[in-house]
């Protein structure tokens, strides 16, 4: 009965995600700060320009890319993601992976549906903050948010899915759990911030 509970919870949880979804949220009208407090500190933020001068986001100047002998720990498997970044102390940090997968606008919902159930059969989760189709820059976009478990403490996670170049573009956001208040509406207004095949006035990497 226990089980079945649990089931039927979930199917409920996910009618109610799909109603959400129809609904469109704008994540481009995000405001980001020029400058923004985080622990104390006063840190800038930059545009810079992505993945071979194909897209360009909005991060905390802070951010540098993470070191190849520090991806491989912490991202050990064959999937890692193609480019990291990561705040002074690896707490925090923002991952991008240009995917194999065929993807347009018109198949984003499936895409995303599907993501959420991989997360939601392979990843221990603690919590699921929840997902939906948004509009990023005029373009569609879908979203997904969650806490997970680790060694040393739970992490909160934001993934956004794009289309670039029709393939399946994946950003995901991470920091520590205590600090999700602090970071979660940076992290959206980053999202928000994201544009294909921009202008090339920002900070190129």
């Amino acid at each position: 009965m226990e089980y079945m509970d649990e089931q039927i919870l979930a199917l409920m949880n996910s009618l109610k995600q799909e109603k959400l979804s129809v609904s469109v949220k704008d994540w481009s009208t995000i405001s980001l700060q020029t400058l923004i407090h985080l622990n104390g500190e006063t840190v800038s933020l930059t545009e810079r320009i992505l993945l071979n001068e194909r897209i360009s986001m909005t991060m905390p100047k802070t951010f540098k890319k993470m070191e190849e002998e520090d991806a491989l720990l912490k991202y050990p498997s064959c999937h890692r993601p193609g480019l990291i970044f990561t705040n002074n102390t690896g707490t925090t940090n923002l991952t991008f992976n240009h995917t194999s997968s065929e993807l347009s606008e018109s198949e984003m919902e499936p895409f995303k549906n599907e993501m959420v159930n991989i997360l939601k059969n392979t990843e221990k989760l603690m919590e699921w903050y929840g997902d939906g189709i948004i509009n990023i820059k005029n373009q569609l976009a879908g979203y997904c948010e969650f806490i997970t478990p680790t060694l040393s403490t739970p992490l909160y996670n934001l993934a956004c899915f794009v289309t670039l170049e029709e393939r399946a573009l994946i950003i995901t956001f991470s920091c520590m759990e205590e600090e999700v208040k602090l970071w979660r509406p940076i992290a959206k207004g980053m999202m928000g911030s994201l544009e294909i095949q921009a202008n090339r006035e920002g900070e190129l990497i």
